[in-house]
């Protein structure tokens, strides 16, 4: 096949679905399919990779323009909601198939309210204004599910979200490469993008809690949201917490790795690829808020505390009890080995791309 990617790409932007376009397309290529990625907005003059990167705005003759001189047979979406209409007529212009692939809750979500806390009048005002014509543009670009052609989840919640006929659940993958890493102490450590749906708050909150023990709270990723940068404050944070900025994915394998636990502080969101990182080195997760598809609970993979009294006497329990880690951390192990396999997940993708060609390849 000839499959036409669209997404970020995680070389201009690292984040959970890029990661995972990135793993689709290597394996892919792997398995003699050709890829062409077309990377939103990308800037790279080399991107590095086993299969073929255009860097590019997105938009409707773009779109055509790509079609027609790639020939793909099917489109694969992973590039949320963002101006999807347009895209997805585009491709029915040029006869394309269209799969899409959810990334987490608000792929499907038909209405959605941008916050507006605490601002004044003017910024409110200017807010409130932008917020209408993004909230009309979301909602329009939903109209394009009557489109597409299938739908890839995954998880089992997110499935008979959409108005499509064709949809399958095929867990995230992960790349288990990575750079050595060494703590001189024992520690936990919380990975993501720094900003408010993540709570990074609470990580540093629960570090203050743990000051007198021999463990460090060891944070990783990128500042997306500026107040962070005085929480983070060498004179302010909590003695046994250290920010080691954004790291790649073989430097973050390294660092969950060699850590006791991971902990997790996220809003629920789609299917984060840490817990996945976290459970293929043999780390257990403790959950603040977010349990995907009740797989921790039901596999006994770590905790899920709700509220943070419990999140402290989790981690508490974590830490005082090694042999609980161990045990804990075999189970998940044993877990990711029988499900977030890239090799077998690119196989079920293959076959369900397939599927809509009616040919053989």
């Amino acid at each position: 096949m000839r499959i036409l990617i669209i997404n970020k790409h995680l070389r201009d932007y690292l984040g959970g679905s890029e990661v995972q376009s990135d793993i689709i397309a290597s394996r892919l290529s792997e398995r003699g399919h050709k890829i062409i990625y077309l990377a939103v907005n990308g800037f790279q003059k080399d991107y590095s990779v086993p299969y073929k990167v255009i860097g590019t705005t997105l938009n409707f003759l773009k779109l055509i323009s790509i079609i027609k001189v790639e020939h793909p047979d099917i489109i694969y979406w992973r590039y949320n909601r963002t101006k999807l209409l347009k895209s997805v007529i585009a491709a029915k212009l040029c006869r394309m198939k269209f799969v899409f692939a959810i990334s987490g809750p608000s792929d499907f979500e038909i209405w959605i309210k941008r916050k507006r806390n605490n601002l004044r009048l003017f910024k409110l005002i200017k807010h409130t204004i932008g917020s209408v014509f993004y909230e009309i543009d979301y909602l329009l670009n939903y109209l394009g599910f009557y489109f597409i052609d299938g739908v890839i989840t995954q998880l089992n919640n997110q499935t008979n979200k959409l108005p499509v006929s064709r949809e399958i659940t095929i867990p995230n993958s992960v790349n288990l490469t990575y750079t050595s890493f060494a703590w001189n102490r024992p520690y936990v450590v919380w990975v993501s993008n720094l900003k408010s749906t993540k709570n990074p708050e609470a990580f540093l909150k629960l570090a203050k809690e743990f000051q007198d023990s021999s463990t460090d709270f060891i944070m990783v990723g990128k500042i997306q949201d500026k107040k962070y940068e005085i929480v983070l404050d060498d004179a302010t944070k909590p003695s046994n917490l250290y920010y080691l900025g954004f790291k790649t994915v073989e430097e973050t394998n390294g660092i969950i790795a060699n850590s006791l636990f991971l902990v997790h502080t996220c809003d629920p969101e789609g299917f984060p690829n840490v817990m996945i990182q976290a459970w293929s080195f043999g780390k257990p997760t403790i959950s603040l808020y977010y349990d995907p598809d009740d797989l921790i609970y039901h596999n006994q993979l770590g905790s899920i505390s709700r509220n943070f009294e419990t999140l402290v006497s989790d981690t508490a329990k974590y830490i005082e009890d090694r042999s609980l880690v161990i045990r804990v951390g075999l189970k998940a192990k044993e877990f990711s080995r029988s499900h977030f396999n890239s090799q077998v997940n690119s196989v079920k993708i293959e076959s369900f791309l397939q599927g809509f060609l009616g040919k053989q390849y």
